[in-house]
């Protein structure tokens, strides 16, 4: 026994003798009006330590002295009314065997009545005690608002009032179920709807803004966030539960609100069952695996149990990164981290031919724009004759589907890496229908926080205190986060029959100006000022996701649509593209660029075939492609 629980059994004892000879002498009060005759007194005194020895053995049978007092509950004072009962039947045997003495009736009655309630008396006063001062005297309390009445709220609100490694006192709730207005939950009332946070904040002098409703649509979530913002409130989330349950966080381990939540977008789910098993069991290979999309894509692969997925990444450091994390979450996948350059022929042909995969994601690319305008002929080797080698390797040893990682800056391209990522598209488009494999791509805009993308950038300038540095007042970009995009790739790779361009629905442009003034609102940091510094080389004020030359589609899965290319005459363009690679190291960024730009406009002259749209929009809408 440890000297800690030592100590609490005395102190215990000590309380449960104190309360017994309190409440046994309290009854006789009671029973003779607060007016003992003598000979009752010696009655009490005589009787009192059997009774009191019997309190402290029907205690110890109960275990009183393990219960705690900061967490007194429903069951606690069960356990003491037990004891209770048991040590007053106890002590009237005990009385009426030894005899000796007329003890009246009433006074058992009273003691069984006065003892317990005493007891729970003072334990919850003691709970009531610690939640607002701690053992060190009196803490300085933030009161919360807490937003959502349901289960979860309830649960905040209790695990709140029950812990005291925490300055926060919930004062008032809030929840749009008007059936719970004006109810109170563990003494905290419901004083309002979600659109009268910021009064309530105001009137009730609330310090922060709890969220407790993981249902909250963004548009509610944006909303309040706005209430806060000009109140100047701090706005926080609870865990999902399933990071509370897998023991990530902890109840109170409250979150930020990320600029990814307030997106005008809404989320997207789509680990179906009929998703997970096409890729469980099969050997997967993807490209490019350290970098956002392909390191985002390996972790939810490796999630549905493929026979193996393979890791192909020219970084030592990133993939090294991911092979930790997958060893670390994943440790009954099979995962090959292989250090490759997709430009380098026989190093993916070795790949191809040893683990003969079944299914190939073709992330491996350069992507940012600006630095691309500068180094041209290092993203024509990588973009797109990395794209001719893996996608004739697929062909070759029999690969069923092949998925090119696109982006809108493909559409209409006018800087080094659109050029370069529209003819690895016109690549795929030579390919369709000459062999098994089932080619396709799925093109997208920005996702937040990748390597490249300006949500990492503009948080270091924030963090540095600024300025936030926004090329262009209006420019505008589509956005969504690396998890969705990523889902949206594995339904398309899915549902594709091969000679498709799938397009996610990226939602509605966001100014890019108004993204930093988020940011930096989210940050606290308000002084953080934001500068113009112009295009940038390469740089649009828009982006798109179609040309006007191609028609979209629908498929069973409204976050995706279709386009059907016309499919090229073979080897063709690759033909333009090898002789363009022999002589490109004696070429200048310049006329890299102008032979780029020559093959767009040489393959746009041909006229190829295919099949119909509305046989290709049968079969992707048929039950096959079904999510």
């Amino acid at each position: 026994m440890s000297k800690f629980t030592s100590y609490r059994q005395i102190i215990d004892s000590i309380v449960v003798l104190f309360i017994g000879a309190g409440a046994y002498a309290f009854a006789f009060y009671l029973r003779f009006e607060f007016s003992i005759p003598v000979t009752e007194s010696e009655t009490l005194l005589y009787t009192l330590p059997i009774l009191l020895v019997v309190r402290l053995v029907a205690a110890h049978v109960f275990a009183l002295h393990r219960r705690s007092w900061r967490y007194m509950s429903l069951v606690d004072a069960v356990d003491i009314c037990k004891a209770s009962l048991a040590g007053s039947v106890i002590f009237a045997v005990i009385v009426f065997l030894v005899g000796g003495t007329d003890l009246p009736r009433s006074v058992y009655l009273l003691d069984g009545f006065l003892f317990p309630g005493f007891l729970i008396g003072t334990h919850v006063s003691a709970r009531l005690l610690l939640e607002r001062h701690g053992w060190n005297g009196i803490r300085y309390w933030k009161r919360v608002l807490i937003v959502g009445a349901g289960d979860s709220g309830q649960a905040l609100i209790k695990e709140l009032q029950g812990r005291m490694n925490h300055s926060y006192d919930p004062a008032i709730a809030v929840d749009d179920n008007r059936n719970k207005l004006g109810l109170k939950i563990h003494g905290v009332p419901v004083a309002g709807t979600l659109a009268d946070v910021e009064e309530l904040a105001r009137i009730h002098r609330i310090d922060e803004v709890i969220i407790a409703c993981h249902k909250l649509s963004k548009e509610k979530l944006t909303d309040i966030y706005n209430a806060c913002e000009r109140s100047g409130l701090l706005l926080k989330r609870v865990p999902p539960f399933e990071d509370i349950l897998e023991g990530r966080f902890s109840p109170l381990q409250f979150q930020n609100i990320e600029i990814a939540d307030l997106l005008p977008r809404s989320g997207v789910k789509l680990e179906t069952p009929e998703l997970v098993q096409f890729y469980h069991g099969k050997t997967i290979l993807v490209t490019g695996a350290g970098g956002s999309i392909g390191s985002e894509l390996v972790r939810q692969i490796a999630g549905w149990h493929p026979k193996q997925v393979l890791l192909l990444e020219r970084s030592e450091y990133h993939l090294y990164e991911i092979d930790c994390e997958l060893r670390e979450r994943f440790p009954d996948t099979v995962a090959i981290s292989l250090i490759g350059d997709v430009a380098d022929t026989a190093r993916v042909e070795h790949i191809m031919k040893q683990y003969s995969p079944q299914i190939v994601f073709h992330a491996a690319a350069y992507k940012h724009v600006p630095l691309m305008e500068s180094n041209a002929s290092e993203a024509l080797k990588n973009n797109v004759l990395g794209t001719e080698i893996v996608t004739s390797l697929a062909m070759k040893y029999g690969v069923e589907k092949f998925v090119l990682i696109s982006t809108d800056k493909a559409v209409s391209p006018c800087n080094v890496m659109g050029y370069t990522k529209r003819i690895a598209e016109l690549v795929l488009s030579e390919k369709f229908g000459c062999s098994r494999t089932q080619y396709m791509a799925v093109r997208f805009g920005n996702v937040l926080d990748s390597a490249g993308s300006v949500v990492p950038l503009f948080r270091r300038q924030i963090a540095s205190g600024g300025p936030v540095t926004v090329t262009h007042p209006e420019i505008e970009r589509y956005f969504m986060t690396i998890p969705e995009a990523v889902q949206l790739v594995l339904a398309a790779g899915r549902m594709g029959k091969g000679g498709e361009i799938f397009v996610l629905d990226m939602g509605n442009p966001v100014r890019v100006l108004d993204l930093a003034k988020r940011m930096i609102e989210l940050s606290g940091m308000h002084h953080v000022q934001v500068r113009y510094i112009g295009l940038r080389p390469g740089e649009k004020l828009t982006e798109e996701l179609v040309d006007d030359s191609e028609r979209l589609y629908s498929t069973d899965n409204r976050k995706i649509s279709v386009i059907y290319p016309e499919r090229r005459s073979e080897a063709i363009i690759s033909g333009w593209i090898s002789a363009l690679l022999r002589e490109v190291d004696d070429l200048s960024d310049e006329q890299v660029v102008e032979a780029l730009k020559k093959i767009i406009r040489q393959a746009d002259k041909l006229k190829g075939h295919s099949e119909t749209a509305e046989e290709n929009v049968v079969a992707i809408s048929s039950g096959a492609g079904r999510l």
